[in-house]
């Protein structure tokens, strides 16, 4: 059977966002969400406080075997961020998007994550790196173009690819991204 969405059940759905004056609380501004800002951006315009977006997200995880929750816990490093710093280092002159182009057009494809990631694979970081050493002198698509014909699969996450009855039950949690 199909559960609603948690966190849909918890949101406030407006009409119309109102900006005020701070001082004086006049109009300044109205934008409305009705059904062609719906249409435009296929959702709602919900408003969700953050505790309950994380219970959400905690009780939807607790519905999976596959996953696990730590608490008490912190980040420290992440292999996309080294990745990030060497591409950058490679070519200084590469702006955010163009890195990001890179990271994104770069990556290894896996078929168990299609659908469940923009990219549908993960990070290639030497894949990565060439292609930014090379856009310095021949552009961004072409250096990507030569990196993904020279740099072949990394083949680390091989073994991690799930079986056809767990893949329907997969969940891929994003990261905060790095980029804007």
């Amino acid at each position: 059977a199909e559960r609603p969405p948690r966190a849909r059940a918890r949101a406030v759905y407006n009409d119309e966002l109102l900006m005020l004056d701070a001082l004086d609380e006049s109009l300044i501004g109205r934008l409305e969400t009705r059904e062609p800002f719906r249409q435009r951006f296929n959702n709602p315009y919900a408003v969700i406080h953050r505790a309950d977006i994380h219970l959400s997200i905690y009780e939807e995880a607790q519905t999976h075997q596959n996953i696990r929750i730590h608490t008490d816990c912190r980040i420290v490093e992440t292999d996309i961020g080294d990745t990030y710093a060497r591409v950058k280092d490679a070519n200084p002159g590469l702006n955010p998007a163009g890195i990001k182009k890179i990271l994104c057009d770069t990556v290894d494809v896996k078929p168990w994550l299609q659908g469940k990631v923009r990219t549908s694979g993960v990070v290639n970081s030497q894949r990565a790196i060439t292609a930014a050493f090379l856009s310095s002198r021949i552009g961004v698509d072409a250096a990507i173009s030569q990196a993904r014909a020279t740099i072949a699969d990394s083949h680390e996450f091989d073994g991690e690819s799930v079986s056809p009855e767990a893949e329907k039950d997969l969940i891929v949690l994003p990261m905060p991204s790095l980029f804007q």
